[in-house]
């Protein structure tokens, strides 16, 4: 479970600074390990800590969406923005006809 939650950690770590395409590996390659991990029977010793371990991947799970949802945002803005200066060049070509 160690190494899952390192790679959560290092997905909110790229996710900070706007690797996104490093973000998609990392999860893909944590997909995989999540899966493995829990198709065995986790060890009494391990499963005691198991519960806590779960909460910290869905804290930092939900990070990595909230820094998602503002890139999103942005770039909506950013397009918006785009779409109203491509308005305003047509206007102003469409005024001076």
């Amino acid at each position: 479970m160690g190494d899952i939650l390192s790679l959560s950690r290092a997905m909110v770590a790229a996710a900070e600074q706007g690797d996104w395409e490093a973000v998609t590996a990392q999860e893909q390659d944590r997909r995989g390990r999540i899966k493995r991990y829990f198709s065995q029977a986790p060890v009494v010793a391990a499963s005691a800590g198991l519960t806590e371990a779960v909460h910290t991947l869905v804290a930092l799970d939900q990070r990595v969406i909230e820094l998602g949802k503002a890139r999103r945002n942005q770039i909506v803005d950013t397009l918006r923005g785009l779409g109203q200066g491509s308005r305003a060049v047509r206007a102003y070509r469409q005024a001076g006809r």
